[in-house]
């Protein structure tokens, strides 16, 4: 486990993972929290451990301004040995990653939890798809409750997600008709076996994708695997 993320850490996030009973769980927590401070401490010029984080009505977490440096928002999701990490200047933005799973009551789930126009896409799809589809949708609409810090406490099934053929899609929510605020939404097929998406309040215009690994000397490397425009 790297002393480059966990040094950061705050004593409560150094509590939590040494709670976790088993060692890769541990690691996970680390390594994405770690992450999470040094990413942040890139855009906000804060050393990684002085960032300090509260958390909002709903529980979504969000970072203090640092002084004279504007507000800079986050979002962090994580599944198995994969961590994604969105940062926007001013614009709320979430995220979702998953692992697809077979075996799971997926028709079920989706009569529960999708509007009756995603269950109709759904049903089209062919069979061998229909799970990997689901999962297609389901991070879509968890990156959007992220991004607008409502969180599980508002309904999935009165979230409508439309793809589009450009590989973006489009998010319709009663509640969310504020004036003068749009969503983009696109889907991130970032790790084969995994269903990823991000959703940002519109005006954010370029997206850059980045593979971080840990360099021999301790330090955190990147090389960017991605430069996408988004369609508004």
């Amino acid at each position: 486990q790297s002393r480059m993320l966990l040094a950061p850490l705050s004593d409560d996030e150094k509590a939590k993972a040494g709670r976790f009973v088993f060692g890769k769980d541990q690691r996970r927590f680390v390594t994405a929290h770690g992450a999470l401070r040094l990413v942040l401490a890139e855009y906000t010029g804060v050393d990684p451990s002085e960032l300090s984080f509260a958390q909002g009505e709903n529980g979504k977490p969000y970072l203090r301004p640092a002084p004279g440096g504007g507000d800079v928002f986050f979002n962090l999701s994580h599944s198995g040995d994969y961590t994604l990490i969105a940062v926007t200047k001013c614009l709320r933005v979430g995220v979702d990653i998953e692992g697809i799973r077979s075996g799971i009551e997926y028709l079920e789930m989706s009569r529960k939890f999708f509007s009756p126009s995603e269950c109709a896409w759904l049903d089209r799809q062919p069979l061998s798809e229909q799970v990997a589809a689901f999962f297609r949708l389901w991070v879509v609409k968890e990156a959007f409750l992220k991004a607008t810090g409502v969180g599980l406490s508002d309904s999935l099934s009165e979230i409508a997600v439309t793809f589009t053929s450009n590989g973006n899609a489009s998010v319709r929510h009663p509640g969310n008709n504020t004036p003068g605020t749009r969503w983009l939404a696109e889907e991130m097929n970032l790790v084969s076996g995994y269903a990823s998406a991000l959703v940002v309040e519109e005006g954010a215009q370029i997206l850059k994708t980045w593979n971080l690994t840990e360099g021999g000397s301790g330090t955190l490397q990147s090389s960017e695997s991605g430069l996408r425009v988004f369609a508004s």
